[in-house]
């Protein structure tokens, strides 16, 4: 974010910018989702720099904060950038650090902007709401992070399946 708290693009990643990125995306017939983090951290990022001040890390932890981490004074201001000038379809809001109101929050800030955005929310979030419902988002996912190894994909496939392997 920039001194304002406005979001930033890191242009060695974007050099073009997301606006560009996303008018690209849909001139080939694909829908364009973004990933944010619901609190203080962000879960998935690539940056190297655990300490990172530009927003590109996971450095926004409860313990420094950073004038870069999200707070709820940013769900109006992203949700509106997302969708007049970036034309998100979808966001991926990740529960890394920050309160379950903010899920709501951030459900209502999207549905002010009249875009038809798809709002999907993690586990963490179901379980704070009491349960998957059609008013909380339009996905939910029901289970923890899967890594990409094969004794974690079919532990997982097995509960949910209720199969036992002998």
């Amino acid at each position: 974010r920039d001194a304002a708290g406005n979001l930033v693009v890191n242009t060695t990643r974007f050099p073009r910018g997301i606006k560009w990125l996303a008018e690209h995306i849909h001139a080939l017939g694909l829908r364009f989702g973004m990933y944010a983090g619901q609190g203080y951290a962000q879960c998935c990022s690539g940056s190297e720099d655990k300490n990172a001040t530009d927003g590109s890390g996971p450095g926004c932890s409860k313990d420094k904060q950073h004038p870069t981490c999200r707070s709820t004074t940013y769900y109006e201001r992203d949700a509106k950038l997302w969708a007049t000038e970036w034309s998100i379809d979808l966001l991926k809001f990740d529960g890394c650090g920050g309160p379950f109101s903010s899920v709501d929050a951030m459900r209502l800030a999207l549905n002010a902007t009249g875009r038809p955005i798809v709002f999907a929310i993690n586990q963490q979030a179901v379980a704070e709401a009491g349960g998957m419902s059609p008013a909380l988002a339009n996905q939910w996912r029901s289970g923890p992070d899967i890594k990409p190894v094969y004794e974690v994909i079919l532990d997982r496939a097995l509960r949910n399946n209720n199969v036992s392997v002998s």
